[in-house]
């Protein structure tokens, strides 16, 4: 239960301090979903910038340059991999054969061993799951529409959780849209677009810094490409998903001897993030699944998962 978030302020309309509070709103306010390290790209003087850190958002304080407009963020909750090593943390760092890129990644890869192997990728002293989608995008030796969706199509054969961000060393942000949550907010008159996880997400963000109107949110499809440039051009495209019952959910309902028939109230995306948190933290999915048909709503069972969580850390 990863956030990824960011800030695209296309036209240049807003000042460094409003940058810099909205990109802090939204990664504090991200911290509902990972606490363990937090991270930021952004491209400045011909490069792409990475700064990241094993703290949570509110104890790491990063200082981006004033003319930086196009930044992308993360915070983490650890599944694989140890975040006090902080190159097990997002942000990664991957570089093709023109360009370089930063990646950014919210759910679980749960064959990139397979993946590794498949595609011949070589070893790496970067433990996190995330990782492979680095090295398969290192390998397609280009960063471009082409090759998200080839990687769109790869981790989307599978049975992944997935969202990405990625940003070039041209500015460009492209958000790989899986099976993940992700809502996109397109201020058109004042020329910025800023991104969360979740619209709570990033409504408690943008009423945080001081933006209490804000347009509809924009939430893709799984199997969506965005690419926003940096003067706000938008592109989108898509990749192939394996269908819905052919998901990784259905095999966890398997596992439990429950059948998706048997439960007629629709689960939402963020539902099916909360049955692999409960996983995580080992949660009875029976229990969690009975809330649910008990009418429980989704931040219900968070905050019950998130209480558990702590008691068994105490």
């Amino acid at each position: 239960m990863c956030c990824l978030f960011g800030l695209i302020d296309y036209k240049g309309g807003l000042s460094y301090q409003q940058r810099k509070r909205i990109i802090r709103a939204l990664a504090i306010e991200g911290e509902q979903r990972g606490t363990d390290a937090t991270g930021y790209a952004w491209y400045h003087n011909g490069r792409i910038i990475i700064k990241k850190s094993s703290k949570a958002a509110h104890e790491y304080q990063v200082h981006m340059p004033k003319d930086v407009k196009v930044v992308m963020g993360h915070t983490r909750l650890t599944t694989q991999g140890n975040y006090h090593d902080n190159r097990n943390n997002h942000p990664f760092m991957g570089h093709c054969k023109e360009n370089s890129f930063a990646l950014a990644h919210n759910g679980i890869i749960y064959d990139d061993m397979e993946l590794k192997k498949e595609y011949h990728l070589p070893q790496s002293k970067v433990e996190t799951d995330s990782y492979v989608a680095v090295q398969l995008l290192e390998q397609s030796k280009k960063c471009n529409m082409e090759s998200m969706q080839q990687l769109g199509n790869i981790i989307g054969n599978g049975f992944n959780m997935f969202n990405f961000s990625v940003l070039d060393d041209n500015n460009n942000l492209y958000l790989i849209k899986g099976n993940n949550p992700l809502a996109i907010y397109h201020f058109k008159e004042e020329g910025f677009i800023l991104y969360a996880s979740t619209k709570e997400i990033a409504e408690r963000a943008m009423r945080r810094s001081g933006i209490d109107t804000y347009p509809e949110a924009e939430e893709p499809k799984a199997g969506t490409i965005w690419k926003i440039s940096p003067k706000g051009n938008i592109e989108v495209n898509r990749f192939e998903m394996k269908e819905d019952d052919l998901s990784y959910y259905s095999m966890l309902y398997r596992r439990y001897y429950y059948e998706p028939e048997v439960y007629t109230r629709e689960q939402s995306e963020y539902f099916k993030e909360l049955l692999e948190y409960a996983k995580l933290i080992h949660f009875p999915t029976e229990e969690l699944l009975e809330l649910w048909e008990e009418g429980l709503d989704e931040e219900e069972i968070e905050s019950i998962l998130v209480e558990e969580d702590m008691l068994r850390g105490a």
